[in-house]
């Protein structure tokens, strides 16, 4: 990309920077007319403080726990495959990916076997399809193995739906897991997951459901599956989250005319499409006054009657 950049642009027009924390603090720390970070809360707290030395003006997309309703009326195969194609998308590694699902505890078994079949379809040799992501890093890679094992000891029913598969040069791909029903206070259930592993927790009702997610920090996105025009309008009037996608997952960000961005701890500020443009842009006020006008009359000192004529 830094190659591209500069040669197709002056480096007045595009310049690309790259480097490690060093580099993002010093960047942070700059004089800009305008901020924007992508990443999660911890690090774009930090990008805050240091804009706030200048005055920057910034937009945040932190990402974080993006959870995903199915309503008692869904149709299991449909939501099944619409989740399962926005966590594993990337290897559940972008900042939209469903985090975790809340469905009915009645329905909790029938959605699993639906989350089984579909993942099946979608890679036929498992991890070793050309289809499924590989995750970034051992980093990442370490603090994943780390969140899954620590769900393993809890005693957490955990479901794996391929096999894993290391990689010439140290990569792995993960496979697809299901966490069924894990406690609030493991890392799984703490920490934007970003990567393979879907917990799957059973609620008794939607308003269950949505109390868990008004319990937890305010989403990025919030994915809810229901044809009932009520339980939409439920959904839409009780929780908070930086965009709602009915009955699919992700797509909300390939809408141009649709604000991106998030609330509270995933982020400040939407782009993307006029929203974009006006976020980036100041729209600086003009006023140029007519030769002839009226407001020399409003010049002190005030007279009686202009104040009756005022008033009138």
């Amino acid at each position: 990309m830094a190659k591209l950049a500069e040669r197709y642009f002056d480096a007045e027009e595009l310049a690309i920077v790259t480097g490690g924390v060093e580099t993002a603090r010093a960047f942070s720390a700059l004089s800009f007319d305008h901020l924007l970070f992508t990443g999660n809360a911890q690090v774009g707290r930090e990008v805050a403080r240091a804009a706030a030395a200048n005055l920057t003006p910034i937009t945040l997309e932190l990402g974080g726990k993006t959870p995903a309703i199915v309503g008692s009326d869904a149709d299991l195969t449909h939501a099944a495959e619409r989740i399962a194609f926005g966590k594993w998308l990337n290897a559940g590694q972008t900042c939209i990916a469903p985090d975790h699902v809340l469905i009915e505890a009645s329905r909790l078994g029938d959605f699993i076997e639906a989350m089984r079949k579909t993942v099946g379809d979608f890679y036929p040799k498992g991890c070793a399809s050309e289809d499924y992501s590989a995750v970034l890093g051992d980093r990442q890679k370490a603090r994943l193995e780390a969140m899954l094992e620590e769900a393993r000891d809890h005693g957490c029913r955990v479901i794996d739906l391929g096999e894993r598969v290391e990689l010439p040069g140290g990569g792995a791909k993960l496979p697809p897991t299901l966490v069924i029903d894990p406690n609030e206070g493991l890392a799984l259930m703490r920490e934007e997951i970003f990567g393979p592993w879907l917990p799957i927790i059973g609620v008794r009702d939607l308003d269950a459901a949505i109390a868990h997610v008004n319990a937890g920090p305010r989403p990025l996105a919030l994915y809810a599956f229901t044809d009932d025009a009520e339980l939409r309008r439920k959904v839409l009037e009780t929780t908070h989250s930086g965009g709602v996608v009915f009955n699919d997952t992700l797509w909300h960000i390939a809408v141009p005319a649709l604000p991106f961005g998030g609330v509270g701890e995933s982020g400040m500020g939407a782009y993307q499409g006029e929203a974009g443009f006006l976020r980036f842009s100041l729209e600086r006020s003009v006023f140029i006054q007519a030769r002839r006008n009226g407001v020399g009359l409003l010049n002190p000192p005030y007279r009686r009657w202009l104040l009756k004529v005022l008033g009138f």
